[in-house]
């Protein structure tokens, strides 16, 4: 890769240097490596200056072992940058090396790379650029393909297809769930209303003011809606390590999206008690009193 790798992909560098143009062949072999290796191969310690030897590619390591005099080369590290999710944002970062190839480290008895990967940063649209870039490469080698152009925007969509689509399925049920329960929660709470006109019809007959009774059949089920909040979130710290793989940027006990949720809940439950509640304090307290 290039000095100018990170800068275009905007990987931060949180100690050392970038590789620089004075890192050529014939100078000593420097590399770089992520946060994820400094904290696997050097705990509590500065990595810069630390001599590495990255692991070969397997289908040459037969061909170099047959070489008596052939020595694997170590590296300095100069860097440490910023971890990247190459494998997709919802799986860790794994441990990292770069090298520079300004330092021709390519062997000729090494399995050459099927294929190189050409960055570039625009300030504007990236795509009025392609037809610019297939030329100039055509003009440095004719028999080399530009394939597989893309946006970073659209490499990150691609590799969250699948999430959003599970993500989508997952917020479609849970609408429903939402919806019937509050359906479910009206029916039961207007059929608990519906046993108890003729109570209500005796409490205002003797004086109780609409607004108590109100507040009388909504507090009953406002505890009863706290309980099934309670239980169902007893359930979901339960269930949630099932779900983990689902998640991303949100911790399976995250304690602002189970609040989120609870009130959301608790808002339904309080919405779908004041409507039947209502409209029991709206019936002529002799009617309730008839009422069987």
């Amino acid at each position: 890769m290039t000095p100018d790798y990170f800068r275009a992909l905007g990987i931060p560098l949180r100690s050392g240097r970038y590789f620089e143009k004075e890192d050529v062949a014939g100078r000593p072999l420097v590399a770089i490596i992520n946060e994820a290796a400094a904290r696997r191969f050097f705990p509590n310690e500065n990595p810069i200056g630390k001599r590495v030897l990255p692991s070969p590619p397997e289908q040459a390591v037969a061909g170099l072992l047959l070489s008596p005099d052939f020595h694997f080369p170590r590296f300095t590290v100069v860097g440490v940058v910023g971890d990247v999710r190459q494998r997709g944002l919802n799986l860790p970062s794994e441990p990292e090396l770069f090298v520079t190839h300004l330092q021709g480290m390519a062997k000729d008895n090494e399995t050459p790379s099927p294929s190189m990967g050409l960055v570039i940063k625009t300030a504007s649209n990236p795509l009025n650029f392609v037809g610019t870039v297939r030329r100039v490469v055509l003009s440095l080698d004719p028999e080399q393909p530009v394939s597989d152009v893309k946006t970073m925007e659209q490499r990150v969509n691609a590799s969250l297809a699948q999430s959003r689509f599970q993500l989508f399925l997952l917020g479609a049920f849970a609408l429903l769930a939402l919806l019937l329960a509050a359906i479910g929660i009206y029916g039961v709470m207007s059929y608990s209303v519906d046993q108890r006109i003729h109570e209500i019809g005796l409490r205002m007959a003797l004086g109780a003011s609409r607004q108590d009774v109100l507040s009388l059949v909504v507090r009953r089920g406002l505890i009863l809606s706290l309980i099934g909040v309670g239980l169902g979130i007893t359930g979901a710290l339960g269930l949630t390590r099932f779900l983990a793989s689902l998640l991303y940027g949100v911790r399976p006990s995250d304690a602002v999206t189970f609040l989120a949720v609870s009130l959301l809940l608790t808002a339904v439950s309080l919405v779908a008690t004041f409507i039947p509640a209502w409209r029991a304090t709206q019936v002529d307290p002799m009617v309730a009193l008839r009422y069987e």
